[in-house]
């Protein structure tokens, strides 16, 4: 699209000198691919997009502006985000300098539909994976947009109007927004919040008519006692229980290190599997920094594993020994717990607490997680104990005279 006559207008006035202006971008996704166009003036690979005029809805502009490059009309699925900062300040060939505030919306074009080069701006088009992005001689102001697009297709909820859960309350059936209302209880009670994410069963889709809603925050300005970086709370809101994990940047880095070096998750899984309902623009980034840590996955030390297999040992004997049936129900489930845990390990497999335990081993292995879980479930302690011997084996063996500890 040539230069705006509103443009153009104050260029006269002010000359080559900065100009702030807003504008709009259009990531139109198919599948895992985006659809990239190569400029004319720059020959690098880019997303649609283009100024906003005065009194449009950038709605209306970014559906104009793909309308006049590639002659197509698109669907707006969601907003991505807003964008500024040194990536999108613009020093063109005239010597004009512009920094460009864009808002990115999510969109979407039917199978087929053909590509006319409208206002020959565009060299060509390409549907192009993430990892194929990377080797192109691109706009480098993408990069994070294409990135929050990808987070937030994880997380299909962020992008598009939640569907609604359907509960019982007082014979009375109730459609439930519950992305709607966390939004609302941030908004009241942590208004300071930078970053808010949906987690655990609301986020995933399989709430129960007891579920709560757990919510992480981050923030820079989230508590009013000075020193504080972190609170986990109960709140009741709108008739919804929630359970609150609020940290201050330094404070969520503790408590996700913390639970690293535990070979616990919990925090770090809400931040990058959970569902963002607000975001500074920091998300991005912090996902990124935590998912390749857990795609590490955790480190057994010789030493901890030596320490853990003698817990097992010792626990294995306390079982054989037991003749109460009380006893042998607890010292049962404490041995399922250890073992458990010390078989995801030895797999490079993050752990997990209570329900997540259990889960946890049947993503690594179901038949491996049967062998133990059928006896138990059964009370036949005898097999039990004989499947949790050959489990530790397989992690190194009993460990019991002449350990140190």
């Amino acid at each position: 699209m040539p230069t705006s006559p509103y443009v153009s207008e104050i260029r006269e006035r002010i000359g080559h000198d900065l100009l702030l202006l807003p504008a709009v971008t259009a990531v139109i996704r198919r599948d895992d691919r985006f659809l990239l166009c190569r400029r004319v003036d720059s020959s690098e690979w880019g997303l649609v997009g283009g100024g906003v005029e005065p009194g449009e809805d950038p709605k209306d502009a970014v559906l104009r502006e793909v309308r006049e490059e590639l002659g197509i009309r698109v669907g707006i699925d969601g907003l991505v985000g807003a964008y500024g900062g040194e990536e999108l300040l613009v020093r063109y060939a005239n010597h004009d300098v512009v920094s460009y505030v864009t808002t990115a919306f999510l969109c979407s074009i039917p199978d087929g539909s053909p590509l006319v080069f409208a206002d020959g701006e565009l060299a060509e088009t390409g549907w192009f994976a993430l990892d194929e992005i990377a080797a192109l001689r691109r706009d480098r102001a993408i990069d994070r947009i294409l990135g929050d697009a990808v987070d937030l297709a994880r997380a299909p909820a962020a992008t598009s109007t939640p569907t609604p859960i359907v509960e019982e309350h007082e014979d009375r059936t109730v459609g439930v927004d519950h992305f709607a209302v966390a939004a609302r209880f941030v908004t009241a009670r942590f208004p300071g919040a930078g970053v808010a994410i949906v987690a655990g069963s609301t986020a995933r889709g399989d709430r129960t008519a007891t579920s709560d809603i757990d919510l992480l925050l981050v923030g820079d300005q989230l508590f009013d006692v000075e020193g504080q970086t972190s609170e986990a709370s109960t709140h009741e809101f709108e008739g919804e229980i929630f359970e609150v994990f609020a940290y201050t940047p330094t404070g969520f880095d503790e408590w996700a290190a913390r639970g690293i070096a535990q070979h616990r998750t919990v925090t770090v899984h809400m931040l990058v599997d959970g569902t963002a309902i607000r975001d500074d623009g920091r998300l991005a980034s912090l996902r990124r920094q935590w998912r390749s840590v857990l795609d590490s996955g955790p480190s057994l030390s010789a030493s901890e594993s030596a320490f853990r297999r003698y817990v097992i040992t010792d626990v294995l004997d306390d079982l054989a020994d037991a003749t109460d049936p009380l006893e042998q129900r607890v010292e049962a489930s404490v041995l399922f717990e250890r073992i458990a845990e010390l078989m995801l390990l030895t797999e490079g497999r993050w752990i997990g607490t209570g329900k997540w335990l259990p889960r946890r081993l049947r993503e690594l292995s179901v038949e491996r997680a049967d062998r133990l879980t059928v006896p138990l479930l059964e009370s036949d302690y005898t097999t039990f104990a004989a499947r949790v011997s050959d489990e530790l084996e397989r992690a190194g063996g009993r460990v019991q005279s002449g350990f140190v500890r």
